[in-house]
């Protein structure tokens, strides 16, 4: 599978139960990659319920830890555990500045882990850096 940032468009989920998170991190994406197709859920279980549904799965996507129904981390283990889903990088976006959880985490499979940022600014430096990170 070719990184998702060289294609001519690429296929993003965001999976947050925070709609505020939600438009600042789609504003981010779109300055950095303003031909991505962004699509929203709002937690684990409306997740893969859509992903079930879809024909092709997205190219990345931003998972956050902290949401109800069901948390990031089983939403993490449920995608990495499901042969059609598990190759699709996953970026955890989270409050959580815990190291434990985050190494935690990154053995269940996750290609990132990062604290949310306070800003746009900020979240635009992120997606910048996730863009070439996933280049090489």
């Amino acid at each position: 599978m070719k990184p998702f940032i060289e294609k001519e468009t690429c296929y993003i989920l965001i999976i947050d139960d925070d709609k505020e998170d939600h438009f600042f991190l789609r504003t981010a994406i779109t300055k950095v990659l303003p031909q991505a197709l962004v699509e929203s859920v709002y937690d684990g279980s409306e997740a893969l319920e859509y992903l079930n549904r879809v024909i092709k799965g997205p190219d990345l996507i931003f998972l956050d830890l902290n949401m109800g129904r069901l948390s990031g981390k089983a939403t993490l283990k449920h995608l990495k555990t499901n042969l059609s889903l598990c190759k699709i990088p996953v970026i955890i976006l989270t409050t959580s500045e815990n190291e434990m959880e985050k190494k935690e985490i990154l053995n269940l499979g996750a290609n990132g882990f990062y604290t949310k940022p306070n800003n746009v600014g900020d979240l635009v430096t992120m997606i910048e850096e996730l863009r070439t990170s996933l280049l090489h």
